[in-house]
């Protein structure tokens, strides 16, 4: 309402007043969907400040009589909007309020609009002792020719950096006394047919109502949108916002980043052909990953306007890319382009329209896209995409597809991840559901978003953003805001042992009553513990996790750590869950946490530069630090030593020479997560060497590039990697990745071997066991090893052994044992691999050759599928070379090894199957056999 000088003579209008705000506040008292009580709208005729101030506390006693909590926001008085028109709240008492002023500045120049907003703003400053909010609820500066936009502009910047809040017209149905300066939106020149409320019937008036709706009411004000959007949030960092081919009106894009909506406003005549035509706020997108969004909304400019989530090689426009949008009339389509300037193609689904999910998925040079109308159930658009792009951007775009207009896209839950991270609900969380979002690899703030009842007693509610996460760590986060949900509402990181929701956990948080906590739960189902203290934000948070003992610790500048409570003993699996937990405490509601430096992206890179000769490293954990030397066995003083818990990445350099840089993760992982890693060999032959890598590690080979659970690093222009004798859990191999085994005389335990026809393993002189291994499997990697290789024997792809190649007359024998598959490097001819050839293997051989078995356990010596003559030859010179010095050798078929001669001394059985005899054995080569075994 707006007050006039007969409400403040009339104590009946006044208290009924009073009494209405009464009921208000009633019914919506604890309705998160109200943000304040405005108590009266631009009060005017007042006869002085007392009588308002005076009205003011008598509906303020009322309202919070029956409503402690919701702001209630009180005006100057009309005509007077200063803040000397209203009083110091602790005059009255007054808690959790905020004052609001109007300001129009009707017919001034641009100095003296300028000058208004000065005034303005050095009232308020002048009142900060007061420590109340500001608000201007209602402004225009009614921009004067010849450069309206720069008034505007002028008033935003000013009321940004004084604090002050503001908020401006989003329709209007008159322009206003300045030229199209009045709302966001304004009516068109010709707009629907307005109702006679006097003269109208019912029908009449409701159709013509009806009519007016933004996208044939209404078109946006473009002048406002540079001095507006440019402050209704910035966009995150490593975003930015481009006008792809140069749309006929100007777009434009933000973030607001306490509700995490994006609002994007895009011309142009399409995304199609072999130009698109839009607008894009995107952002460097690296490795694999997916870019999901919530178009909430969406302008209906034309039918095939679009609005979706797009990754492109770049903002050129006939660039390669593949998108997923809406369209108000047609659906929701997947396009892609293969070819630079070449034709799109698409696939779209009709039926469908905005409110939607839409999902664009990258897996190496593939794409595929989704859609889903819950966020949850996705259902994919037609087929996966091969696009080689090289370089990707990745972000939101919209198209009006009319070049003179700009159609609006609204995007909420727009969650930007890593392959390795999910984002999911554990327990009956919320609706909609939760979500997170990274400012994409190269960054590092998130945003995260969980609903659901809270995180403690026996069973859990939140939203979860992890990743699987090996052995010992720290998770460490710079939590810089948290809104939404009741008092119950947690955000921080985690441990976890699965996704069930009464899994063990522990849990470091900060609430929204400015504590900070340490939570955990230590059997599956069990009840959870937590202590708290006190601290406000922003608040840095870490958890140590040593084997299964975690501790919470907090800090106010992430220097200085204070612990929270004692460390736990929590029984948790490696890998285990890990990653960013928010809960709202309210299953109907989210809550929304902002993470800065997110453990996951630690914030320095230890870097060291190569020379000319060759550069050795040797990098390892010393407790909490990580120290690199300049040698090969970590002795003297490090020349580098840093907390592993500060980096984000580490970069060694390698010159010209033969470089070997050691990794040894005896004392903890020596790889930052998730950074972008490092060994850059250059020039020479040069080497990586893995040392001491625990027992639950996965690791993963490819060309160029080494992934050991989590821990990622970059091996560039490196031609070998060694891997210590050890156990680990998995090898894994993709493309034409290579590796050996480090040492001489050891064993590598696997718990899985994963390999692909152009992979290799060199064992060199060591074994080999794989605990889940197939023994035909492993056999069929050790026989190609042996027998593909382009300059000899066991230098193929597959496993291979370089000693054997050298000596001639060692090779590798596959053998079933307890537990699993063992590769054994020993003579030829070893066929139960217990280190020697005697009769055993003699018998082995023979029964497999009478049976026509297969398999080396069988005879199959040289690994080619069958068991004649040749593998006879290469018994019997293991036979008789085992024990012996090596010595270089003739070359067969390439390789040092044995040379057939007419003096060679063959096995009648041997014999026998040269001359095509498959008989018996005769008892004189029984004999021979008791000659050999006394040998």
């Amino acid at each position: 309402m707006r007050a006039t000088a007969e409400f403040w003579s009339n104590p009946a209008y006044q208290q009924r007043t009073v009494d209405i705000w009464t009921v208000i506040a009633q019914h919506f008292a604890g309705n998160p969907g109200v943000a304040a009580y405005d108590l009266i709208n631009e009060p005017g005729g007042t006869p002085n400040s007392t009588t308002l101030w005076n009205m003011y506390d008598r509906m303020y006693d009322a309202i919070r009589a029956v409503d402690p909590d919701h702001l209630i926001t009180m005006e100057g008085s009309y005509g007077s909007w200063n803040w000397s028109m209203l009083p110091n709240p602790a005059t009255y008492g007054w808690t959790n309020v905020m004052y609001q002023m109007h300001e129009y500045q009707f017919g001034g120049d641009a100095t003296t609009i300028k000058a208004g907003t000065d005034r303005q703003v050095a009232d308020f400053n002048a009142h900060k002792s007061w420590n109340v909010p500001a608000y201007v609820g209602e402004w225009n500066d009614f921009g004067p020719a010849p450069d309206p936009a720069s008034v505007w502009a002028y008033t935003v910047q000013q009321y940004q950096a004084a604090g002050i809040n503001w908020s401006e017209w989003s329709y209007k149905s008159s322009n206003g006394s300045g030229t199209n300066s009045w709302g966001i939106y304004n009516k068109l020149g010709s707009p629907p047919a307005v109702p006679n409320l006097q003269t109208d019937t019912a029908a009449t008036i409701s159709s013509d109502w009806a009519a007016w709706k933004t996208d044939n009411a209404a078109r946006v004000n473009t002048m406002l949108l540079g001095p507006l959007s440019v402050h209704l949030g910035a966009l995150p960092g490593g975003f930015s916002d481009t006008d792809v081919n140069a749309p006929g009106v100007a777009g434009a894009a933000s973030f607001d980043s306490s509700r995490g909506t994006w609002t994007i406003f895009g011309s142009g005549a399409d995304i199609w052909g072999t130009a698109g035509q839009f607008n894009f706020a995107s952002a460097p997108f690296i490795g694999d990953g997916s870019i999901v969004a919530k178009v909430s909304n969406q302008s209906n400019t034309d039918a095939w306007s679009k609005v979706g989530v797009m990754m492109r090689a770049s903002t050129a426009s006939g660039s390669m890319y593949a998108a997923v949008m809406a369209t108000p009339g047609n659906g929701v389509t997947f396009q892609w382009r293969n070819a630079t300037g070449g034709n799109p193609n698409e696939v779209h689904i009709t039926g469908l329209k905005a409110p939607i999910w839409v999902r664009l998925v990258k897996s190496g040079n593939s794409y595929s896209g989704y859609y889903s109308t819950n966020g949850t159930t996705w259902t994919q658009i037609g087929t996966t995409q091969s696009i080689v792009m090289g370089t990707v951007r990745a972000g939101l775009a919209v198209c009006a597809h009319n070049n003179t207009m700009l159609t609006t896209g609204t995007f909420t839950n727009v969650s930007i991840l890593p392959t390795a991270f999910t984002t999911q609900d554990i327990g009956a969380a919320a609706s909609p559901a939760g979500w997170a979002g990274i400012n994409l690899p190269a960054f590092g703030t998130w945003t995260a978003a969980g609903g659901g009842n809270g995180i403690g007693v026996t069973r859990d509610e939140f939203g979860f953003t992890s990743l699987n996460f090996f052995a010992s760590g720290i998770l460490k986060a710079k939590i810089t805001g948290i809104s939404g949900g009741n008092a119950n509402a947690r955000a921080g990181m985690m441990f976890r042992s699965a996704n069930s929701d009464n899994a063990p956990f522990a849990y470091v948080y900060v609430t929204p009553a400015n504590e900070v906590g340490f939570a955990w739960r230590t059997s599956s189902g069990g009840p959870s513990s937590s202590v708290t203290v006190s601290a406000t934000l922003p608040q840095w948070i870490k958890l140590i996790r040593t084997i299964n003992s975690f501790s919470a610790y907090h800090s106010d500048d992430g220097v200085n750590w204070t612990p929270i409570g004692t460390p736990q003993t929590i029984s948790m699996p490696s890998p285990a869950l890990a990653g960013l937990a928010v809960t709202s405490g309210d299953s109907t509601q989210l809550t929304q946490a902002y993470f800065d430096s997110a453990g996951l992206l630690p914030k320095v890179t230890l870097s060291l530069s190569g020379t000319v000769g060759d550069d050795n490293y040797y990098v390892k954990r010393d407790g909490v630090k990580l120290q690199v030397w300049r040698n090969l066995d970590g002795s003297g003083p490090p020349e580098q030593s840093t907390d592993y818990d500060d980096l984000g990445a580490i970069s060694l350099g390698g010159g010209d020479g033969n470089d070997t840089f050691v990794l040894d993760f005896s004392g903890g992982p020596v790889i930052p997560i998730p950074g972008v890693n490092n060994l850059d060999g250059q020039g020479g032959n040069d080497l990586v060497r893995l040392l001491g890598l625990p027992p639950d590690t996965q690791m993963n080979l490819a060309t160029g590039l080494i992934t050991i659970g989590p821990q990622l690093v970059r091996a560039n222009f490196v031609e070998a990697i060694e891997i210590a004798p050890g156990e680990i859990a998995s090898l894994a191999f993709n493309g034409a990745a290579k590796a050996a085994v480090a040492g001489s005389g050891g064993s590598l335990t696997l718990g899985s071997l994963t390999m692909n026809p152009t992979s290799q393993l060199d064992l060199r002189d060591n074994d080999l066991f794989v605990t889940n291994g197939d023994a035909a499997g492993i056999s069929g990697l050790v026989g190609s090893g042996r027998n593909t290789g382009s300059d000899g024997r066991w230098t193929g792809n597959g496993i291979v052994s370089s000693a054997a190649a050298a000596s001639g007359v060692k090779g590798l024998a596959v053998v079933s044992e307890a537990g699993g598959v063992r590769v054994k490097y020993t003579w030829l001819g070893d066929l139960d691999g217990n280190g020697t050839v005697n009769a055993d293997d003699y018998a082995l051989i023979d029964a497999g050759f009478a049976n026509r078995a297969s398999g080396y356990g069988n005879g199959d010596v040289d690994y080619s599928g069958s068991i004649n003559s040749d593998d006879y030859f290469y018994i019997d010179w293991g036979f008789s070379n085992q024990g012996t010095p090596l010595a270089p050798q003739a070359a067969l078929s390439g390789t040092a090894g044995p040379t057939r001669s007419t003096g060679s001394k063959l096995p009648l059985a041997q014999k026998a199957h040269k001359r095509g005899h498959h008989r018996r054995r005769q008892p004189a080569f029984i004999l021979l056999w008791s000659l050999r075994r006394g040998a």
